[in-house]
């Protein structure tokens, strides 16, 4: 268990953005610390997010559903 809050510490130190370290780089290893995985480790690179594109007819239905949630919003019983 110290020898893992060791390491902890020193990646922190080495990696902090406020220390001149790589602030993307700094988040994917914060996040691989918070799943339990040490960041150095050989197979752990960074961590890519990926969204689906738009598509037309998903930001007319977005639209819609915003649209009718505002009016039941103003509704009066």
């Amino acid at each position: 268990m110290r020898n893992e809050r060791a390491r902890y510490r020193q990646w922190v130190r080495r990696n902090h953005p406020d220390l001149g370290g790589d602030p993307t780089v700094f988040a994917a290893g914060m996040a691989s610390w918070r799943r339990g995985r040490d960041p150095d480790a050989p197979g752990t690179g960074p961590v890519h997010v990926f969204r689906a594109p738009r598509t037309p007819l998903g930001v007319l239905l977005r639209g819609v559903r915003r649209w009718y949630a505002r009016r039941r919003g103003r509704r009066v019983v």
